[in-house]
């Protein structure tokens, strides 16, 4: 799980009281629990200003600490993909953790904050694992549906993996186009 504290950075979540957003994640994390699963948070944030790894010490507050672990902030992204590689389930909130999901075939629920996430799972055909935060953040009909999400995502794991290592290839595929029209221009 990769929470985001938008509200404490993002200009269209700043007037959003943290309680919303917080309450997203601490019901998904208990979402996740509740099926059996531990939740691995996974700071991606660790320069001198903003730090992942306090807030999502804050989330983890009040739960067993051996089903949910904050690793360290340390880590670079190779590290961060091997730990992503390994996982059931990716809930991401930032659009590295999803890129890095889909880079590893990994089944996901993007907890999208702006439009950059969600027209990359569109240009993939995966934008039906995708919610917009601001939505989840403030509607309860919102959050029970990212709870229902959540949920397909597990059931359909095996499914969702085919359909991601689809658009990985496609992914991939029109990365290497793109650079070849980049080297032809030069």
């Amino acid at each position: 799980m990769v929470p985001n504290q938008v509200n404490a950075w993002h200009p269209a979540f700043r007037a959003f009281p943290r309680e919303r957003i917080d309450t997203v994640y601490t019901s998904l994390i208990r979402s996740i629990l509740s099926c059996g699963l531990d939740v691995v948070m996974l700071p991606q944030l660790f320069d001198l200003k903003r730090k992942d790894r306090p807030y999502f010490m804050q989330r983890a507050e009040g739960f067993d600490a051996q089903r949910v672990i904050v690793l360290p902030d340390t880590y670079d992204s190779d590290v961060q993909q091997r730990v992503i590689a390994q996982s059931l389930l990716v809930v991401g909130a930032r659009s590295h953790s999803i890129v890095f999901a889909i880079n590893n075939d990994k089944p996901f629920l993007c907890l999208s904050y702006e439009h950059k996430m969600l027209h990359m799972l569109k240009l993939l055909g995966l934008e039906a694992y995708s919610l917009p935060l601001e939505s989840v953040a403030q509607e309860t009909d919102a959050l029970e549906a990212a709870r229902r999400l959540l949920s397909s995502v597990l059931h359909e794991a095996h499914t969702l993996t085919a359909r991601i290592q689809e658009a990985h290839g496609q992914a991939e595929a029109t990365a290497k186009q793109s650079f070849s029209r980049f080297v032809a221009r030069l």
